[in-house]
């Protein structure tokens, strides 16, 4: 995931921001952000398919892969400049 699925997404530039976390149960998830919902429509058109079967060839049986689309209503940071 790290070495190659990840940044092969991240390389099609419809994402500005990655996040692979792993709970305390030892799951995974990956998070995309894109920038707006026409990247991400470009994303699924023009690469989804692609990146889907090499990430199945990569990881055949042992992963169970869902796509979610959340929509960002407000985020807040720390940051201060």
């Amino acid at each position: 995931m790290r070495r190659k699925h990840i940044p092969d997404v991240m390389a099609t530039r419809r994402f500005v921001r990655s996040e692979f976390a792993r709970s305390e149960d030892g799951a995974f998830r990956t998070t995309y952000t894109a920038s707006d919902r026409s990247e991400l429509e470009n994303y699924l058109a023009n690469d989804a398919e692609r990146l889907r079967e090499a990430f199945a060839a990569e990881f055949p049986h042992s992963v169970d892969v869902r796509r979610e689309v959340w929509k960002s209503i407000e985020s807040w940071s720390t940051d201060q400049s």
